[in-house]
């Protein structure tokens, strides 16, 4: 049974509230390089440019929570604060005011095989997107480690080392590919709440390998 992390009445609130633009999360993705301060650890990887081309096909999302073996990390939900006393690590901040990024790296466990994760909040509370990529982060304590009760890791339904078929079978042809081997599934989604009508739109990305293994995963939501 999964156990999701706790949302505060503040932060059921923020959810129905635009928690970032969507312009802010595009520039994101055409980034070409993105590096992280000399004075904080490996950041978050780059989005793919060609993210900007991939357009919603399902309109209901084909992405889940993060799984953290039988706890659960809702985007827009679970805070970033939470994720960090998981781990025991710090929060990150990169820039300033309305443009800042936080967010908190953390290594796993895939049978034997380490990974490296990033919880990014760019609402300033709650968590927007994960990313995960094979690899350590040989030894930074910048970055806390998720213990073997918060594993194996998922978002969305995807990890790394899973076959592409496999990833399809279970939620469907992408939305989009590109040279690179990035498979994107998008998902757009209208709905009213207390007489107001948010657009709800959810990014999953899995780079895939020329044998068919995914590398790269993250995945992305925002509400406006």
């Amino acid at each position: 049974m999964t156990q999701p992390l706790e949302l505060s009445a503040h932060g059921r609130r923020r959810r129905t509230q635009a928690l970032c633009a969507l312009p802010a999360l595009l520039a994101a993705a055409a980034c070409a390089a993105q590096t992280a301060a000399p004075d904080l650890p490996e950041g978050p990887f780059a989005y793919p440019a060609s993210l900007l081309a991939a357009r919603s096909t399902y309109t209901v999302s084909p992405a889940t929570p993060v799984l953290l073996g039988s706890t659960v990390v809702v985007l827009e939900q679970s805070r970033l604060g939470d994720v960090a006393a998981i781990v025991r690590a710090p929060v990150h901040v990169e820039g300033s005011g309305e443009d800042a990024r936080r967010w908190v790296c953390a290594e796993a466990d895939d049978a034997g095989r380490p990974l490296k994760l990033w919880f990014i909040s760019s609402s300033g509370e709650t968590v927007t997107e994960v990313q995960m990529r094979p690899g350590s982060f040989s030894g930074d304590a910048r970055c806390g480690r998720l213990s073997a009760h918060f594993e194996p890791v998922y978002l969305s339904r995807i990890a790394s080392g899973m076959k592409l078929e496999a990833v399809v079978r279970d939620i469907g042809p992408a939305s989009a590919h590109d040279a690179q081997g990035w498979n994107f599934w998008v998902s757009r989604r209208t709905y009213d709440y207390y007489g107001q009508s948010f657009t709800e739109y959810v990014w999953v990305g899995a780079r895939v390998s020329d044998e068919g293994v995914v590398g790269d995963v993250f995945t992305a939501q925002i509400t406006r």
